[in-house]
């Protein structure tokens, strides 16, 4: 049995190149195990995001048992939320955080057994915390704090929750515009119904992409340099907040 799945799982991996689009597929057996592929064509791969961050290594070499969540946008819907990184589609991933294999953007992140320390959401933390909040979590990155003395390195893991950045957020735009917090005050805190226009690109729809993006823009050393504008709607058309950096 275990042969055949083996045979089935190489047959479907070559289909999948021969199609040269991502593929994913479920294997039934004793436990239901998900399989994915990778286009062999670079060019025709879909915008893979692995707990809000981009994602560049084979979808092959993600454990897919450590796989919370996974979704699949098709190209319509990934170009009006990502812009031309989702010509292709888009892939968006959640994990459990200590099992993130390949590579991002950034390059390479430090293995589980490198970090020493822990912060969520601006508080120091611990492991066994930040794995159990699963799809909560929005985003994860290491960061390296070199010492004289090399055994004193350390490698922190910083974890933001989405609710903690959706919070952080309204609480500093709502000090740039009064018209933005009289909004919040009158939806109960959500703006899910408001389009963002960052730098001039269109967020009509609130995803883990368009709060990470807005959280990263009023961290502390670059608030100063927001232009904001909220601009009521009227009939049909919605109500917008428009944000342009100096």
């Amino acid at each position: 049995m275990k042969g055949l799945m083996i045979i089935f799982f190489l047959l479907t991996c070559t289909s999948a190149f021969a199609q040269k689009r991502d593929t994913f597929f479920y294997v039934d057996g004793p436990k239901k195990k998900m399989i994915m592929c990778s286009s062999v064509i670079d060019s025709n791969r879909s915008y893979v995001t692995v707990n809000g961050r981009a994602y560049t290594g084979l979808l092959d070499s993600l454990n897919t048992d450590n796989i919370i969540q996974f979704k699949v946008l098709k190209a319509t819907e990934a170009v009006a939320i990502l812009g031309k990184k989702g010509k292709n589609g888009a892939i968006q991933i959640t994990m459990k955080v200590s099992h993130i294999t390949g590579k991002s953007v950034a390059g390479a992140s430090p293995g589980e057994n490198d970090i020493t320390d822990y912060i969520l959401d601006g508080r120091r933390s611990n492991k066994m915390e930040i794995s159990h909040l699963g799809h909560r979590i929005l985003s994860s990155k290491s960061e390296k704090k070199s010492a004289a003395d090399p055994s004193k390195n350390k490698v922190i893991l910083i974890a933001v929750t989405r609710n903690y950045a959706i919070k952080q957020y309204q609480t500093k735009l709502s000090r740039l515009s009064t018209g933005y917090k009289t909004y919040l005050n009158k939806h109960h805190h959500d703006d899910k119904g408001l389009t963002f226009i960052i730098n001039g690109e269109k967020y009509a729809v609130s995803t883990d992409d368009r709060i990470k993006k807005i959280y990263e823009l009023i961290s502390d050393d670059k608030i100063q340099d927001l232009n904001l504008k909220y601009v009521m709607g009227f009939g049909r058309t919605p109500s917008f907040v428009k944000i342009d950096t100096k």
